[in-house]
């Protein structure tokens, strides 16, 4: 995975490419239609595919979760977890035994509050 410096400081505008070993060289597929927030964090791998909260546009406040399968080289985003986006919240995606550890954060009266998920498929 390459970015690229977009338009707005804080973000980047991403550009997928898959190095081959057999040919030695980069290859671009095609583009991605997502923002990444500038946060030195990498994808995470989980079930053959690298995972990363990101943006649809820089102007977005809700974050996404988006998966590259290695196999297909393909994209998608996966569905949150139901209760997600009620609030405004923080997410963090890790990788834990080979699974992806989601948590959010939020504000609840005036506490702060911490939920995780862990996806098994």
């Amino acid at each position: 995975m390459v970015q690229s410096h977009g338009n707005n400081d804080e973000y980047f505008h991403s550009e997928a490419k898959v190095y081959s070993l057999r040919s030695n060289c980069w290859r671009r597929i095609k583009d991605v239609c997502f923002y990444h927030k500038f946060s030195r964090e990498f994808g995470f791998l989980a079930n053959n595919a690298l995972h990363w909260m990101v943006f649809k546009t820089p102007q977005s406040r809700n974050q996404e979760l988006v998966a590259f399968d290695l196999g297909s080289e393909e994209f998608r985003f996966l569905e949150l977890p139901d209760g997600c986006l009620d609030q405004i919240l923080r997410f963090h995606i890790k990788a834990m035994g080979g699974d992806i550890c989601l948590t959010s954060t939020y504000r609840e009266t005036n506490n702060f509050v911490v939920d995780v998920w862990i996806m098994k498929e």
